[in-house]
């Protein structure tokens, strides 16, 4: 199959401004993409040019690169227009045999919708209305523009939380799920821990990391586990807040700021860990769980990112809000039970086993 995937935004932004990147070929759409490749199928991606790379790379699919139309008022963090897009689909949607488009709140969306008409597939990761203007904005274009424009579209949702969400504004939700995928290759369980837990985020306000080195702080100080080490990786303008509070806790023997990792050695400090600690204030669908599952690790996590109550009804961590060191101490001394069940799980959140079943949809649905 020859399938082309429109998603503008290639990663979050945090600031107003765009910073471009050296590479994106570790973001989310360019391991669904490479998910789709491993499978057999040709693929096409098309994205925003702000967020094209500083370098070029080889990577096996082509990338077409769209100019956005009125910045000032389609945000390109937000909701970019992509000038030119209807034109190329025009020309070309006779080559595709299946489309993926990310949200029904984006402008490609329906833009594809009357062109693409059922080759067309909304990929859902929203699961609540975006806050500008006091969800005005989202709420108008919920209720108007997805019944009208894309009320003949299909829409599969990433998580359960996303399929709830959606299935409010449109009567053509799938029922099967298919989450962000991680990479496959990259990351893989192994049978052997070793004795630490592991925090892989920015170091930013809104990741709360702050809180889950407050909870480590405690279960070290329970005598069968005092040696335990703490990674935390990545990097960001909170860093030197959490390295004072780590020194004020003194713990600071048992925490370790290893900053930003390569893909090769994050694989590996994942893959040993225990279990991932999260505590975010705010986010949606975390790849960071999914490539701790498909490495066999555990997640521990509040109940802020959606599918935890999917990872947690499966046993394959704990999810609840305020969570504490009695948590780390059950998924410490449980490990192995946690870990086989991340592995039973494991096919249906790797980037691999994400395009098999959409491909399966797409089938299902019988789209020529």
């Amino acid at each position: 199959m020859n399938i082309l995937l429109i998603n503008l935004i290639l990663y979050t932004v945090e600031e107003k401004t765009i910073k471009r990147r050296k590479s994106i070929e570790d973001t989310l759409i360019c391991n669904f993409a490479n998910g789709f490749i491993e499978n057999g199928h040709k693929v096409t991606v098309v994205a925003l040019d702000d967020y094209k790379p500083l370098e070029e790379e080889k990577l096996p699919f082509e990338i077409i690169y769209l100019k956005s139309w009125m910045p000032s008022i389609f945000k390109r963090d937000r909701l970019p227009y992509p000038k030119g897009l209807r034109k190329f689909l025009k020309e070309n949607i006779d080559n595709y045999d299946m489309v993926i488009s990310g949200e029904t709140f984006s402008m490609p969306s329906v833009l594809s919708a009357d062109i693409c008409k059922e080759k067309l597939y909304i990929w859902q990761e929203m699961s609540f209305h975006q806050k500008t203007l006091h969800q005005l904005v989202s709420k108008t274009w919920h209720n108007v523009i997805v019944p009208i424009f894309l009320k003949n579209t299909k829409i599969i949702a990433r998580s359960e939380e996303a399929q709830q969400f959606i299935s409010q504004y449109s009567k053509n939700v799938i029922q099967e799920i298919v989450c962000n995928g991680a990479n496959a290759h990259e990351l893989f369980p192994d049978e052997i821990s070793e004795d630490y837990f592991i925090i892989v985020s920015q170091l930013i306000e809104r990741k709360n990391v702050k809180a889950s080195i407050d909870q480590f702080a405690k279960f070290i100080k329970i005598p069968d586990f005092k040696h335990y080490k703490l990674l935390i990786i990545g990097n960001g303008d909170y860093e030197s807040t959490l390295k004072k509070q780590v020194k004020t806790l003194g713990i600071d023997q048992n925490v370790l700021f290893l900053g930003r990792q390569s893909h090769k050695e994050l694989a590996i400090s994942l893959r040993h860990a225990k279990g991932l600690l999260i505590n975010t204030f705010r986010d949606l669908n975390l790849l960071t769980i999914a490539e701790a599952i498909i490495s066999g690790t555990p997640v521990i996590s509040n109940t802020e990112p959606d599918r935890m109550k999917y990872i947690n009804d499966n046993h394959m961590g704990i999810s609840r809000d305020g969570w504490d060191e009695t948590d780390l101490v059950e998924v410490a001394t449980n490990y192995e039970s946690y870990h086989n069940a991340c592995v039973m799980h494991r096919d249906e959140m790797t980037n691999v086993g994400c395009a098999r079943k959409m491909i399966s949809i797409n089938e299902k649905y019988n789209c020529k």
